[in-house]
């Protein structure tokens, strides 16, 4: 707040300053860098949270993935000793 109240009595170089001198355009100037800072910040946060949920997913689908393709081929087992039961028995 200190640097804002000081950039907006800022006049020109060498020159003393000047109180409010230049109240609009640093005013102007401040709320468009702490907008841009913030957007940036939050970008950064969210692009990691997104990442970690990428990795995350990416390596449940890989377990979910062993996990179906070892249950189909106990189905098949099961299907084949079904079948082998049902040709036996007759």
């Amino acid at each position: 707040m200190e640097v804002m109240e000081a950039a907006s009595d800022a006049t020109e170089i060498d020159k003393q300053p000047c109180f409010e001198s230049n109240l609009y355009i640093s005013s102007v100037y401040f709320v468009f860098y702490i907008i841009c800072g913030s957007f940036f910040t939050l970008n950064l946060f969210i692009g990691v949270i997104i990442d970690n949920f990428n990795t995350l997913k990416k390596r449940v689908a890989n377990q979910l993935t062993s996990i179906r393709t070892l249950h189909v081929a106990d189905d098949v087992v099961l299907f084949s000793m079904t079948v082998k039961a049902q040709l036996t028995s007759c």
